[in-house]
């Protein structure tokens, strides 16, 4: 599994005990809250998303997955307004054997919200056949500090998660 420590400032780091070094992953981390205020109403946001993402060796530690992958969103730190807290999702998909993913995505490499606003985490595992993700961890953010302790990202089916 992977355990992911999400606590505090920056970038989420994973550890694995049994990646599988010839495997590519695509790891997100979502806001499925997002206020959307012309609507009032709610939607996913892309605070990261990273494809192509290979583990050296079956064991890492403190493994950022943007220093290991294709950045398609970079980083950016959790910000909900008040009062509402959001839930926070972190997915990782295995991806399907062969060579890396061609994303066609328009890359966000800064702080900015083109393409990551009404980001569809399921739309994106369906168009390249990511399948069900293997593992996700969600944490509750309120206001600008994380109240997430480290989570293990558990086998199987997400379910609605992502």
């Amino acid at each position: 599994p992977f355990l992911v420590d999400a606590e505090g400032e920056g970038e989420p780091t994973a550890t694995t005990t049994d990646a599988i070094y010839t495997t590519r992953y695509t790891v997100g981390f979502f806001d499925p809250d997002a206020p959307v205020s012309v609507s009032n109403t709610y939607a996913t946001f892309g605070h990261m998303l990273v494809g192509n993402v290979v583990v050296e060796g079956a064991r890492a530690e403190d493994l950022k997955a943007s220093d290991a992958g294709e950045v398609i969103f970079a980083y950016r730190n959790p910000h909900p307004a008040e009062p509402r807290d959001h839930r926070y999702t972190i997915v990782v998909w295995k991806q399907p054997q062969g060579g890396p993913i061609v994303f066609d995505e328009e890359k966000v490499l800064d702080g900015g919200q083109d393409g990551r606003c009404f980001f569809q985490p399921t739309d994106f595992a369906s168009k390249y056949g990511l399948g069900d993700p293997i593992g996700v961890a969600t944490a509750l953010v309120q206001n600008t500090s994380f109240t997430a302790t480290p989570a293990v990202l558990g086998r199987g089916r997400a379910g609605k998660h992502a």
